[in-house]
């Protein structure tokens, strides 16, 4: 459980989520994700004047010590900050990866994700009067979105988030090629997170994350300062 808050365009904004796992077996385990009014990285413009709400079930199934296979189905509402709606959305992901080093934990992965998004017809009057130009849902996400993407992901610790703490710093950093089935085009991804340990569990964290190609087909590069406070 956790709550982020954020100020911008002279607003603070209050986001909740919480995250519940259970596990039936060793190798096999579920979680259940809900988000309010939280940040979303699906394309540049939804992160600078965004927020999601969000429910998510995922899979995780590991047949050996080495594979796993992970499927995920979300549900998702966006809204700008100005609360003009934005689209609903679907989105499932199959993710078959590959473990080569457990410390720090370093796999490659073989990714397909599709989304079914329904924009909103209705102009964004708040964001529009902000931007001083007409904004409309289609200039935020994509009607259909598919992507296979074939990627590489090294990771020590979970970066500004609730987990499993580890010695020293927490970091991960990952990059991925990928083949957009609607716009039939290439494109590339990389990211990257850096926390420091600060008093007890708190941590002082970056993230960053950059497109050639978000959702929309635009390139698109995005930066995350925060704290995260461990009760």
């Amino acid at each position: 459980v956790g709550v982020a808050i954020y100020d911008r365009h002279q607003q603070t904004h209050y986001g909740q989520f919480a995250t519940l796992v259970w596990q039936p077996s060793a190798r096999l385990n579920h979680s259940l994700t809900l988000g309010h009014n939280m940040t979303t990285e699906q394309s540049e413009n939804l992160y600078l004047l965004g927020r999601e709400d969000s429910i998510q079930w995922q899979l995780n199934w590991q047949p050996t010590r080495y594979e796993q296979l992970s499927v995920s189905v979300s549900r998702s509402l966006f809204k700008s900050d100005f609360d003009d709606p934005i689209a609903q959305q679907w989105h499932s992901m199959v993710r078959l990866s590959e473990q080569f080093s457990f410390t720090p934990n370093w796999q490659t992965y073989l990714q397909y994700d599709h989304q079914e998004n329904t924009l909103d017809s209705r102009a964004l009057t708040g964001v529009s009067d902000y931007l001083n130009r007409p904004m409309v849902a289609a200039d935020f996400i994509s009607p259909r979105y598919r992507r296979l993407a074939l990627g590489q992901h090294l990771i020590h610790g979970n970066v500004g988030e609730p987990g499993k703490q580890v010695p020293g710093i927490r970091y991960w950093f990952d990059t991925s090629i990928g083949y957009n089935f609607v716009t039939d085009d290439t494109d590339y991804s990389a990211n990257a997170g850096f926390g420091i340990r600060v008093l007890g569990n708190d941590e002082l964290f970056i993230k960053g994350v950059w497109q050639s190609a978000d959702l929309n087909g635009r390139e698109s590069l995005t930066f995350n300062l925060g704290y995260f406070l461990d009760f």
